[in-house]
């Protein structure tokens, strides 16, 4: 009688052990998959559009101002084209470099989440060959059991 009885508790304790190895593997499928969802490499896809636009229109053009005011409309028009020149001028450095730190920030972001993968991979590696070999001993330690349990 307790002879089947630990063989129960032995049946028991390996399906418990198996089930929650079947848990753990698809919770991180289910995982991989959320960190890989379609959405947000449409997002992504939806922001290297956004930076090549951006990084295209940085460059402001000027444009020339006219007025129909006789003698102080020629005075006007000079004076608001210089001015226009010089705000112009800035605001072409200042989209040109924020334009550059907006491609570099992105660019560091692709390379951290690269990083970010390659290691959860690397992760899930050890911990396969890690759940592999606990399965192999569970095994030996079963055939140990059932050698111990025969009668001499």
């Amino acid at each position: 009688m307790d002879d089947d009885l630990d063989q129960e508790r032995w049946r028991r304790l390996r399906e418990e052990v198996r089930q929650e190895a079947a848990a753990r593997q698809e919770q991180t499928e289910h995982w991989t998959c959320a960190a890989l969802a379609t959405p947000d490499l449409q997002r992504l896809a939806q922001l290297e559009q956004r930076l090549a636009q951006l990084s295209a229109a940085w460059a402001v053009h000027e444009k020339p101002l006219l007025s129909r005011v006789p003698l102080l409309g020629p005075a006007l028009a000079r004076l608001g084209a210089r001015l226009a020149h010089f705000l112009l001028q800035n605001q072409v450095v200042f989209d040109a470099e924020a334009a550059r730190l907006l491609q570099d920030l992105y660019q560091a972001q692709r390379l951290l989440s690269r990083e970010q993968l390659e290691r959860s991979d690397d992760l899930c590696s050890r911990l396969e060959e890690r759940h592999l070999a606990l399965e192999a001993r569970l095994r030996d330690l079963e055939a140990e059991v059932a050698r111990l349990r025969r009668p001499s």
